[in-house]
């Protein structure tokens, strides 16, 4: 499927590559999907035609965030946004500056939602390292 779709000279059927990457994320494996797609994947990032380059950018809006578990691709996919927002191409420059700053909105929503959530984990702890400290003087009594 590589080599037909995302290595075909057809830019048309490159640019679906890239749309069928963005839909398999959060549905197939991670690390299938990273063995399998992410190398021929990553190429489309410079590719020679323009609209390829664009689609790349748009789905990393659905990308990113699915395997941003491994640092160093995570790393990798930003330096390469911040190389997309100085395309030569303005449109493929514009859809990877909105790619950018939708995945910042995203991890502030994300953060704001994981600080909640921390909270309640630590309350919860608390709760029960009370429960435990009294069934361990419950059983000292006994």
């Amino acid at each position: 499927m590589n080599e037909e779709l995302g290595e075909s000279r057809a830019f048309q059927i490159r640019r679906t590559f890239v749309t069928l990457c963005r839909s398999c994320a959060g549905i197939l494996p991670r690390d299938y999907f990273l063995d399998t797609f992410y190398d021929t994947l990553i190429a489309l990032a410079t590719d020679r035609v323009a609209q390829v380059r664009m689609e790349f950018a748009k789905a990393l809006i659905d990308l990113k965030p699915y395997i941003e578990s491994d640092q160093q691709k995570d790393f990798e996919l930003a330096e390469i946004i911040d190389r997309l927002k100085n395309d030569p191409d303005q449109d493929v420059a514009d859809a990877s500056e909105n790619t950018d700053v939708t995945l910042l909105q995203e991890r502030k929503t994300i953060g704001a939602k994981f600080a909640s959530l921390e909270v309640e984990n630590s309350e919860r702890e608390r709760q029960l390292n009370e429960r435990w400290v009294k069934e361990e003087e419950e059983r000292k009594r006994r």
